[in-house]
Protein backbone atom coordinates (compact mmCIF):
# COMPACT_ATOMS: atom_id res chain seq x y z
CA UNK A 1 0.00 0.00 0.00
CA UNK A 2 1.05 3.59 -0.55
CA UNK A 3 1.52 5.83 2.54
CA UNK A 4 -1.79 7.52 1.68
CA UNK A 5 -3.83 4.33 1.89
CA UNK A 6 -1.98 3.24 5.04
CA UNK A 7 -2.91 6.48 6.82
CA UNK A 8 -6.50 6.21 5.61
CA UNK A 9 -6.72 2.58 6.76
CA UNK A 10 -5.10 3.39 10.13
CA UNK A 11 -7.60 6.20 10.76
CA UNK A 12 -10.56 3.94 9.95
CA UNK A 13 -9.20 1.17 12.15
CA UNK A 14 -8.68 3.58 15.06
CA UNK A 15 -12.25 4.86 14.71
CA UNK A 16 -13.49 1.27 14.96
CA UNK A 17 -11.35 0.25 17.94
CA UNK A 18 -11.29 3.36 20.13
CA UNK A 19 -14.04 3.89 22.71
CA UNK A 20 -15.68 7.19 23.71
CA UNK A 21 -14.65 9.23 20.70
CA UNK A 22 -15.78 12.85 20.59
CA UNK A 23 -15.92 15.16 17.59
CA UNK A 24 -16.02 18.95 17.37
CA UNK A 25 -16.62 21.37 14.52
CA UNK A 26 -16.56 25.16 14.46
CA UNK A 27 -19.82 26.87 13.56
CA UNK A 28 -19.41 28.21 10.02
CA UNK A 29 -20.89 31.56 11.06
CA UNK A 30 -19.41 32.42 14.48
CA UNK A 31 -16.66 29.82 14.96
CA UNK A 32 -17.87 28.46 18.31
CA UNK A 33 -17.01 24.77 18.71
CA UNK A 34 -20.01 22.45 18.47
CA UNK A 35 -20.10 18.88 19.67
CA UNK A 36 -20.88 16.40 16.91
CA UNK A 37 -22.53 13.27 18.31
CA UNK A 38 -22.21 10.01 16.43
CA UNK A 39 -23.45 6.94 18.25
CA UNK A 40 -23.73 3.25 17.46
CA UNK A 41 -21.40 0.36 16.73
CA UNK A 42 -18.63 1.20 14.21
CA UNK A 43 -18.04 -0.87 11.05
CA UNK A 44 -15.37 -0.24 8.40
CA UNK A 45 -16.45 0.12 4.78
CA UNK A 46 -20.17 -0.49 5.03
CA UNK A 47 -22.65 -0.04 2.21
CA UNK A 48 -25.35 2.57 2.71
CA UNK A 49 -27.77 2.87 -0.18
CA UNK A 50 -25.58 3.53 -3.26
CA UNK A 51 -22.54 4.64 -1.22
CA UNK A 52 -19.78 3.01 0.78
CA UNK A 53 -19.16 4.62 4.14
CA UNK A 54 -15.59 4.63 5.51
CA UNK A 55 -16.87 4.01 9.04
CA UNK A 56 -20.58 3.42 9.49
CA UNK A 57 -22.18 3.40 12.93
CA UNK A 58 -25.12 1.03 13.32
CA UNK A 59 -27.85 0.16 15.76
CA UNK A 60 -29.90 -2.99 15.12
CA UNK A 61 -28.17 -3.40 11.72
CA UNK A 62 -29.37 0.08 10.61
CA UNK A 63 -26.86 2.80 9.76
CA UNK A 64 -27.43 5.71 12.14
CA UNK A 65 -24.10 7.52 11.73
CA UNK A 66 -21.05 7.83 9.51
CA UNK A 67 -17.51 9.15 9.55
CA UNK A 68 -15.85 9.78 6.23
CA UNK A 69 -12.05 9.80 6.41
CA UNK A 70 -10.54 12.56 4.29
CA UNK A 71 -7.07 11.92 2.96
CA UNK A 72 -6.82 12.96 -0.70
CA UNK A 73 -10.29 14.21 -1.65
CA UNK A 74 -13.48 15.35 0.03
CA UNK A 75 -16.73 13.40 -0.17
CA UNK A 76 -18.25 15.95 -2.56
CA UNK A 77 -21.56 17.80 -2.58
CA UNK A 78 -23.68 14.90 -3.87
CA UNK A 79 -22.66 12.44 -1.17
CA UNK A 80 -22.78 15.22 1.44
CA UNK A 81 -26.36 16.09 0.44
CA UNK A 82 -27.32 12.41 0.47
CA UNK A 83 -25.91 11.81 3.96
CA UNK A 84 -27.59 14.93 5.33
CA UNK A 85 -30.97 14.18 3.73
CA UNK A 86 -30.84 10.57 4.97
CA UNK A 87 -31.13 11.91 8.52
CA UNK A 88 -28.06 10.18 9.95
CA UNK A 89 -25.40 11.89 12.06
CA UNK A 90 -22.25 12.18 9.96
CA UNK A 91 -18.98 14.03 9.68
CA UNK A 92 -15.83 14.13 7.59
CA UNK A 93 -12.42 14.39 9.24
CA UNK A 94 -8.86 14.32 7.95
CA UNK A 95 -7.02 11.03 8.42
CA UNK A 96 -4.02 12.68 10.14
CA UNK A 97 -6.36 14.61 12.49
CA UNK A 98 -8.16 11.38 13.49
CA UNK A 99 -4.87 9.62 14.22
CA UNK A 100 -3.42 12.56 16.15
CA UNK A 101 -6.60 13.25 18.16
CA UNK A 102 -7.12 9.62 19.14
CA UNK A 103 -3.43 9.16 19.97
CA UNK A 104 -3.53 12.20 22.28
CA UNK A 105 -7.05 11.45 23.61
CA UNK A 106 -8.66 14.68 22.49
CA UNK A 107 -11.74 15.44 20.39
CA UNK A 108 -11.43 15.02 16.63
CA UNK A 109 -11.76 18.31 14.75
CA UNK A 110 -13.99 17.61 11.77
CA UNK A 111 -13.94 19.39 8.41
CA UNK A 112 -17.68 19.24 7.80
CA UNK A 113 -20.81 17.58 9.13
CA UNK A 114 -24.58 17.57 8.76
CA UNK A 115 -24.99 20.55 11.12
CA UNK A 116 -23.18 23.66 9.87
CA UNK A 117 -24.28 26.24 12.46
CA UNK A 118 -24.57 26.40 16.25
CA UNK A 119 -28.10 26.78 17.63
CA UNK A 120 -27.70 30.56 18.08
CA UNK A 121 -26.56 31.10 14.50
CA UNK A 122 -29.18 28.68 13.14
CA UNK A 123 -31.83 30.77 14.95
CA UNK A 124 -30.37 33.98 13.47
CA UNK A 125 -30.31 32.44 9.96
CA UNK A 126 -33.95 31.42 10.33
CA UNK A 127 -34.87 34.87 11.66
CA UNK A 128 -33.12 36.53 8.71
CA UNK A 129 -35.08 34.32 6.29
CA UNK A 130 -38.36 35.24 8.02
CA UNK A 131 -37.46 38.95 7.89
CA UNK A 132 -36.63 38.69 4.17
CA UNK A 133 -39.94 36.95 3.51
CA UNK A 134 -41.82 39.69 5.40
CA UNK A 135 -39.90 42.37 3.46
CA UNK A 136 -40.79 40.71 0.14
CA UNK A 137 -44.48 40.61 1.14
CA UNK A 138 -44.37 44.33 2.05
CA UNK A 139 -42.80 45.12 -1.34
CA UNK A 140 -45.54 43.13 -3.14
CA UNK A 141 -48.23 45.04 -1.21
CA UNK A 142 -46.53 48.33 -2.08
CA UNK A 143 -46.46 47.40 -5.79
CA UNK A 144 -50.15 46.47 -5.67
CA UNK A 145 -50.99 49.76 -3.95
CA UNK A 146 -48.99 51.70 -6.54
CA UNK A 147 -50.75 49.85 -9.35
CA UNK A 148 -54.15 50.48 -7.76
CA UNK A 149 -53.38 54.19 -7.39
CA UNK A 150 -52.17 54.41 -10.98
CA UNK A 151 -55.27 52.57 -12.22
CA UNK A 152 -57.58 54.89 -10.33
CA UNK A 153 -55.87 58.01 -11.72
CA UNK A 154 -55.60 56.54 -15.21
CA UNK A 155 -59.28 55.51 -15.30
CA UNK A 156 -60.35 58.97 -14.10
CA UNK A 157 -58.34 60.77 -16.81
CA UNK A 158 -58.42 58.48 -19.83
CA UNK A 159 -61.77 56.79 -20.16
CA UNK A 160 -61.58 57.25 -23.92
CA UNK A 161 -57.81 56.88 -24.39
CA UNK A 162 -56.90 54.11 -26.91
CA UNK A 163 -53.97 53.00 -24.69
CA UNK A 164 -56.41 51.93 -21.98
CA UNK A 165 -57.26 48.79 -23.92
CA UNK A 166 -53.55 47.84 -24.18
CA UNK A 167 -52.21 48.84 -20.75
CA UNK A 168 -55.18 48.46 -18.44
CA UNK A 169 -55.42 44.61 -18.47
CA UNK A 170 -51.72 44.22 -17.54
CA UNK A 171 -51.85 46.72 -14.70
CA UNK A 172 -55.17 45.32 -13.47
CA UNK A 173 -53.65 41.81 -13.44
CA UNK A 174 -50.72 43.06 -11.29
CA UNK A 175 -53.19 44.86 -8.99
CA UNK A 176 -55.40 41.79 -8.53
CA UNK A 177 -52.56 39.48 -7.46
Amino acid sequence: HSPESVEHLAAKRMLCTTKNISYIMPCLRCGVHMDVRIEGTPHEEKSFDIYRIDVAFTRDENVIGAVEVLHTHEIGPTKEAFLTSSGIAWCEARAHEIIDALTHKRPIKVETCAVKHCSSCAYEEERAKRNMHAYEKRMQRRKRMTAATWLHRFEARCKTCPLVDDIYPHVKEAYDK
